[in-house]
This record gives C-alpha cells, structure tokens and sequence, in this order.
C-alpha cells in the first residue's frame, strides 16, 4: 500500500515525481510559469549577447557589469514598492507586462551600440526581477513541506522552458536575424502574464509584506551568522559565473565572425538548456536526496575546479571555458538553483521576505560590480590575460567550495532553533582549599551548629583533607555530628581519635554506639573491649558478634552468630551483620550470606545484593539474576551484577535467550546488561535487537545501548545499527499509512475501534522512537528528542525542522533509509481515495493486511473492530485471528456489554 499520496502517473515516473492530489494545478501553473519566463529570458540572451558583441565587442562587457549593478538597486527598491501595493502576484503580473512592453520598443528602433548597451541592462534587470518575483510569489503558494518535494519539479519547468527558448531561439536566428527574437520574448512574456493571473489561488495565506528599508535588510542579514554565510555564498558564486561568463563571450567573440555568433550563441544555449533539462529530471533531485542541501551546493564549483584544473594541465583556457560555462549552463538554473531555494527554508516568511530580495538583486549585483572592476583594471592596466582570469575563478570556485561546506552547521543550527534549544546545566566544581578557606573551616568544627560542622567536614573529606579534622570534634554534643566524625577520621596512620571513640561506647544514642564499634571494628581497635559493655541492642550484638568472627577460616560456624543466622535472630540484628558483611575485607562470609538469604525475610532484601557481591562467590549470580524483577531493589541487585563482571555478563546473555526465564524478569536484563559499561555488553545488546526476541526486549536493550554510546563504552558499527534503522522506519511508516486509511470512517467509534485505534498510534510512536534512538546512537552529540517531538507535533515548521535534521545527518545512509526519512516530515499519509468506493476498498484491504499481522495483539484488537464494522468480505480472515486470540476478544465484548 501506498505510504504518500501521488498522482496517477506510470510506475517508472512514481520514483521520480512526488505530485499529491491538490497539488497538480499549483504545481503545473507554476512550472509553466517558470518556463514562460526562462524561455522568454534565454531569447533576449541570445539576442543581447550577439547585438552586445557585434556592437561593443567584449572589451565593454565590464562596463555594462558597473551599470547593471548600479540598476541592479533600483531594480531591487523598484519590486519592493510594487510587490507592498499590488501583492507578489500581480507584482509578477506586471512586471512580465512591462518586460513586453519594453522588449516591444527596443524591437522598435533601429540597433546602434547606445540601444545595444541598454538592451543588455534592459535584459539582465527585467530578468532578475521577474525571477525574484516569481520565487517569493512561490513562497506564498507552496508550503516549505512541499518545497522540499516540489522545488526541483517547477525547476525542471524552467529548464523546460530554457530548452523551448533557446530552440526557438536558434531556429529564428537562422530563419531571419537576431532582432527577430526580441518579439518573440515579449509574446512569451505576455503569454507568460496571462497563465500567472489564472493560476490556481494560493494555498496558504500570503503574508502582509512589512515596508523594509535596504539597511534593515542589511543590518538583518549582519546579525545572523548564517544569513552572513549564505550572503558571501551568493557572491563569490555569482562572481565566479560571471568570471565564466565573461570568458566564454571574450573566446566567442574571438574565435567567430560577427554574422556568425547570433546563430552560434543560440544552438549553445539550446545544447546546454537539453543538458540541464536531463540532468534536472533525471540526476538534481537525486543528487540534491542524497547528499542533501549543502553538499548539492559543491557540485558545480567542483566542475569548475576540475574544468580548471584540465585547462591548466593542457595549458589550454579555451578547454577551461567551454568545460566551465557547460558545467554552469547544465547545472545553474537546476540543481544550483534548488539548492540555493532551500537554504532559505529555514527563515520565517517576514524574514525570507525581508532578505532574500537583498540578496538575489543587491547582492548579485554587487558581485558583478566587483567582477567588471576587476576585469576593466586588469585588461586596461595590467594586460591579464586569459589564463590569469581562468586561475582567478578557479580560485573563486575553490572558495565557493569552502563557503558552501562551512554552511553545514549553521544551517542544521537554523532547525535546531525551529525545534527549541536544549538547556545546558551548569556543573559546580571543588578547587584545592586554600589557606584561607581551611581556617574558616576550622574555626566552624568547634561551632555549636552542627550544620555548619557537618559541612565544613564534607569539605575537608571533598578536599581529601580529613586529617585536618581534629579529633575533639568526637566532643561535640551532637548525635549527628560524631556519626559523620566516626566515620571521617579513621585514616591510616592515624591514632588520636581511637581513646575518644572507645569513650562513645557507652553513648546514649545507639546510632554513636554504632558508629563506634565500626570504626573501631574496621580499623583493628576492638580487641580487647569486651561485647558486654555494647548493651544489648540486636544492631549492636550483631556488629559485636561479626568482628569476634571475621578474620576466622568459617565465620558462619562461629559460636556468637548461631542464632543470628537462624530463623530465631532477630532481623534488626540480620541486617547489621549484612551491613558489617558489606564493609568486610575478609573471605569466608558467602555461607553466612546464603544462610540469611535462604531466610527469606523482606527485610533483608535491600542490603542481601551487597553482601552477595562483597563475597565474589559466582553463586550469588543466579540468584541476583531472579531478583532482577523486584522494582524495590533492583538498582541494588544491577551494582551487585556488575561487581562479579564477566561471570555475571554470561549468566545474564543466558537469560536473555532463555525461553524458561519468566517475561516479567527477562524485561529489566537488558538495562542490567547495560550497567557493564563495557564494548561486549554493547555487542551483547546489539545483537539482541537483531534476533527476533520481543519489542519491549527490543526497546529495553535499546535503552541500553543508547547508555553504553552516551558513556563512550561502544562506537557502533553503522553496518549493523542501519538496518535496525530502516527495518523501524519501515514499521513507522506502515503504521501511519494504516492508521490514516482506517482514519477515513467517519462516526463515533466503539470501544474495540477506541483501543484498536489507540494501540496503533502507540506503535507507530515506538517504532519511530526506535529509529530515532539508533540513530542518536550513530550521532551522539545530536539531540534526537527534540527531533522526535518536532516530527509528532502539528506544526509544520517543526517537522519540517526535524526532516530537514534528519536528512542531513543521514547523508550515506542509503536511499531506503533516506527516502522513509523524507516521507516522515509530510504528516500525508492517507491513500489516494478520490471517491467513497475507493476508500471503502482502502480500508477493507489495509484491516485485511492487519488481521495478519505478527504481532497477535494488533491482530485481535483489529479482528474485533472488524468484526463490530460487520464486513462480509472479512470474515474468514477475522475468524482466523479470532481463534488465535478468543481470550482479548471476549474481554473487548464483555467491556462492551
């Protein structure tokens, strides 16, 4: 089935023309628009540059550079005040109007070298006002969505229109002269008026074009580092071509007899427009697909750095120029052309508004400038010749390439911002304490505030400076304070807490007690003190009874733990000996460990994983494993995993695959194995996802996978991680298409359509959530989240924003892939059902492939609301997921009852 809507066209043209219903006459229009102006330019080219030449000759071409620049901002301010007071429509209705008008009366005089030079300023003004025109008017018609899909089709209408002109062109400059294609460009021109006023209305609402002065523009355009970049893009790629420009017509002229260069110049324009309507249909929009926007823009300065480089090897500028100026007449008003449409799809309609006039006219015009004055100095005082010109735009297109790469970033930045930034959380950090800081901490140990006290000590023990911590803070008269100080002061070497510590034996609160008989126990200082003076609190017994044991050969066989490791101890006391357990140093607790785990007493349950791993003793792996599936402890269970290392990554890799082991448990082994932190629990997890194990073990190990990139401990191998990829965006797309083609039904729902409904958009957002996540996994530094959300929201800047990242970072990942990403920032997923009868057999046969679907819940829940729907044609097929899934539908029915 389908996944976009197109329009009825033979298979072969499907892989290439992405039309949608609606959308034809906009796009017809349009193109045939484009062509009418192209056609009528490539006419007055012909005649202009063959009159100019004849003329002038080449020697004035820098001349008439100057002027058309200057004209240029006229021209520019000219559009802006016509475009506010009839709309950019009848702007461009009145501006091919007077391009007739005016051809008609240079047709009417007789040609001299004065009319030839306002001919050739007449044609280069009228033709890139018409073409801004034309673009922006397009702006309003098109959507930015479309944009991406219907660009490259209305300018293959423009190349069209390039390859009728200059034909016509040829044929009536050998039938009669040049002059003669003047009339026949401002017939085009007020055909062309005519088809633009009766072009379909505008699909979304024209924005009010904001009065903008030229220094707003420019001070807009100064202010943004990616209008800035694309600004010196324009004009070192507009002083390149009319470098080429200007040396094609200087080896023209050269090289061919005056009567001969008007019929020359049009069969060149005309092989050069058949070219770049082939490459246009046929190789643009695919190039433009695969390598996206930024890279499309290198093609063409790269042919002309491969042009100079083969006339520098012949030492031949005419082979330069010939390979140079077919490279720009294949590829400028095609793919160079789409390329630098779309760099504008990232600005809002007021600021695309506002600057690309600037830069399409101004900008232009200054680069020619520049170029005219470079050449009238260098042919007029320096003598340069042709080779020098031809390294010079070498040059040029070299930084062309390096402009048009450095673009990459602030573009993809451009969407980013459509999508919204991420925040950034300021990290604190803990410098060396200086003198000063140390005596104030000092002087706050001996404040009565144990706060302060308890602060000043996690600083001296943050700094690694506990032996600053004087042993009277053990005076201190609160409970909290020599807790902590019990626990900082014990340091190697050190011996002047120990007489104060064994005076807090006998302290009212337990909790000193404690603390006490640790730090005594653990640094060697409880021998001799005997257990009786503990008291007898089970918490203390317990502690008291654990270093009597520790350091024996069987600990569990101690006289003083019998009865805490049977069931009659008491569980207070249990837990303090695990507690002691997890601080020990000494083998031989593992059996003293089982005994109180094969208790099963709840209370136990969060301090048993320490204990387990403090013992190293592999059969405590199993038995972790199984406590996977409690929520209370899990985190503890995980660290205990990691601590045994590899025995206890291939228990867990056993488990995964294991069909005895319960779902319930198998669903958290994943993220257990993802706490290794290491490349084979990465490899473990990736080859998870390619077996055919279930789509929550599936998300889970994804999870994981993500964490172990995230952490640097696994650099997946996009040879594995892309067909995860394509097979998610796959479903994603299935999904979608068959959600929209059930969505057709109008009416309310009942309950079975409700949760039928409810599960598929659950599906399709996990599918899409999964690629996304594989992805991020090949791009760590990209945030994927937002792109998520941008391509589920209803804003269609938003999504656009979100394919056009996609597509970007995407670049060698294969046309499969590339290709479901495109369809992805449409949000058109429904069929092509132009009647009721139609969508009727849509639907019937989009159930019909559900009901047969793998997964045996998306298959009940749609054999229920067939079988609600009660059509015929279905019955056997929802007899046969009935009969697979009889317990769901029963509930569904009861509910409905």
């Amino acid at each position: 089935m389908s996944t976009s809507k197109r329009l009825r066209l033979p298979q072969t043209w499907s892989r290439w023309v992405d039309v949608r219903p609606g959308e034809g006459l906009v796009v017809l229009g349009a193109s045939a628009t484009l062509g009418g102006i192209v056609a009528a330019h490539v006419l007055l080219e012909t005649a202009r540059d063959a009159l100019f030449l004849t003329e002038l000759g080449p020697q004035a071409l820098p001349f008439v550079y100057i002027v058309l620049a200057a004209f240029g901002f006229l021209a520019a301010r000219a559009d802006q005040v016509i475009a506010r007071l009839f709309g950019r429509q009848n702007a461009l209705v009145l501006g091919l109007m007077g391009a007739a008008t005016g051809t008609m009366l240079f047709y009417s005089e007789a040609m001299d070298q004065t009319l030839a030079f306002a001919l050739y300023l007449w044609t280069g003004v009228i033709t890139t006002l018409l073409t801004v025109q034309f673009w922006l008017a397009v702006g309003q018609r098109i959507t930015p969505a479309q944009g991406r899909r219907l660009y490259g089709l209305l300018a293959a209408g423009g190349v069209l229109g390039g390859v009728l002109g200059a034909a016509m062109g040829a044929l009536l400059a050998e039938r009669f002269t040049v002059r003669a294609l003047l009339p026949a460009a401002a017939v085009l021109h007020l055909l062309t008026a005519w088809l633009a006023t009766v072009a379909p209305p505008a699909t979304i609402v024209p924005t009010v074009l904001p009065r903008v002065r030229m220094t707003e523009g420019l001070g807009t355009v100064r202010r943004d580092s990616y209008l800035v970049r694309v600004a010196l893009l324009m004009l070192v790629s507009a002083g390149t071509l009319l470098f080429v420009d200007y040396l094609f017509k200087s080896e023209m002229t050269a090289r061919l007899p005056p009567e001969r260069l008007g019929v020359a110049l049009a069969r060149y324009y005309a092989a050069m427009n058949a070219v770049a309507l082939v490459v246009q249909l046929f190789v643009a929009m695919r190039l433009l697909q695969r390598m996206g926007t930024v890279l499309a823009l290198t093609i063409l300065p790269l042919l002309i750095l491969c042009a100079g480089g083969v006339g520098l090897i012949f030492g031949a500028p005419l082979l330069f120029v010939l390979l140079a100026k077919s490279a720009d007449g294949a590829l400028r008003f095609s793919l160079h052309r789409v390329s630098t449409e779309l760099l504008f799809l990232p600005l809002g309609s007021e600021e695309r508004a506002r600057t690309k006039p600037l830069f399409d006219t101004v900008l232009v015009r200054v680069a020619q400038g520049l170029v005219a004055l470079v050449v009238l100095l260098a042919t007029r005082f320096a003598g340069t010749s042709d080779l020098t010109f031809s390294i010079l735009t070498a040059g040029l297109a070299c930084t062309w390439v390096g402009l048009a790469w450095s673009l990459r970033k602030p573009y993809l930045e451009r969407f980013r911002a459509m999508l919204g930034g991420p925040g950034r959380r300021a990290g604190i950090a803990l410098d060396d304490l200086n003198l000063d800081s140390l005596a104030v901490l000092v002087e706050a140990l001996s404040s009565p505030d144990e706060n302060r006290v308890l602060a000043a000590m996690q600083l001296f023990k943050e700094g690694n400076r506990t032996k600053l911590v004087p042993a009277l803070v053990l005076y201190h008269p609160s409970p909290r304070v020599l807790v902590r100080a019990l626990d900082v002061l014990p340091a190697k070497g050190r011996e002047d807490w120990v007489k104060l510590a064994e005076r807090l034996l006998g302290h009212d609160d337990e909790r000193v007690r404690l603390a006490a008989i640790r730090a005594l126990g653990f640094s060697g200082h409880l021998e001799g003190i005997d257990p009786v003076t503990f008291g007898d609190h089970p918490g203390l017994v317990a502690w008291a009874a654990f270093f009597r044991a520790d350091g024996t050969a069987q600990p569990s066989h101690h006289p003083a733990l019998q009865e805490l490791l049977s069931e009659r101890g008491e569980a207070v006391g249990q837990v303090a000996l695990l507690e002691a357990i997890t601080g020990s140093t000494s083998p031989g607790w593992a059996d003293a460990v089982t005994k109180l785990d094969a208790l099963g007493r709840p209370e136990l349950d969060r301090i048993l994983p320490a204990a387990m791993a403090k013992t190293r003793d592999p059969r405590f792996v199993s038995p972790l494993i199984s406590r996977l599936n409690r929520r209370e402890t899990r985190s503890e269970v995980r660290r205990a995993l990691v601590s045994f290392g590899d025995v206890a990554l291939d228990a867990l890799e056993k488990a995964l695959y294991d069909r005895q082991t319960p779902p319930a448990l198998a669903l958290h082994i994943p993220r257990a194995i993802s706490r290794f932190g290491n490349r084979r629990a990465g490899e473990i997890l990736l080859e998870s996802m390619e077996q055919n194990l279930a789509g929550s073990l599936r998300y889970k190990a994804l999870r994981g996978l993500g964490r172990l990139v995230s952490m640097n401990a696994l650099t997946p191998d996009p040879a594995r991680v892309l067909p995860l990829v394509e097979r998610n965006l796959t479903e994603h797309v299935r999904l979608a298409a068959a959600h929209a083609a059930l969505s057709v039904r109008t009416g309310p729902r009942p309950l079975s359509g409700l949760l039928f409904f409810g599960l598929l958009e659950d599906k399709m957002r996990q599918a899409l959530e999964r690629a996304l996540r594989l992805i991020q996994m090949l791009h760590p530094r990209e945030d994927f989240r937002r792109v998520y959300h941008g391509l589920l929201s209803g804003d269609a800047r938003s999504r656009i924003a979100a394919t056009e990242i996609l597509e970007v970072t995407s670049l060698g990942y294969g046309e499969p892939i590339q290709a479901l990403l495109r369809t992805l920032g449409d949000g058109q997923w429904a069929p092509n059902a132009e009647t009721p009868e139609l969508a009727e057999r849509v639907e019937i046969t989009t159930l019909d492939e559900l009901l047969a679907d793998p997964d045996p819940l998306l298959s009940a829940l749609a054999a229920a609301y067939a079988k609600e729907l009660d059509i015929a044609e279905l019955e056997p097929s929802i007899g046969s997921a009935l009969r697979q899934d009889t317990w769901l539908i029963e509930a569904s029915e009861n509910a409905a009852r």
